[in-house]
């Protein structure tokens, strides 16, 4: 009896380390779809122009024109 209780606990632990690693790589997956959803591009203004940027060249204090409909 001491080795049904024993293999049943090990059983149990492992069934756990699967559920959680199942539901982290859910959880990445997630994220990886949100960031599929975040613009690449901005509408930076700079001395009263606009120009297109790619969003990882702005900076703080950078001013971003929105336009309805876009995403931010």
């Amino acid at each position: 009896e001491f080795y049904l209780e024993i293999s049943t606990l090990v059983w149990v632990l492992l069934f756990g380390h699967y559920l959680e690693a199942r539901s982290s790589s859910a959880a990445g997956n997630a994220l990886q779809e949100v960031a599929k959803l975040l613009p690449k591009k901005a509408h930076k203004l700079t001395g009263g122009k606009e120009e297109d940027a790619d969003i990882t060249e702005l900076k703080e204090n950078d001013i971003v024109l929105v336009k309805p409909g876009e995403k931010i």
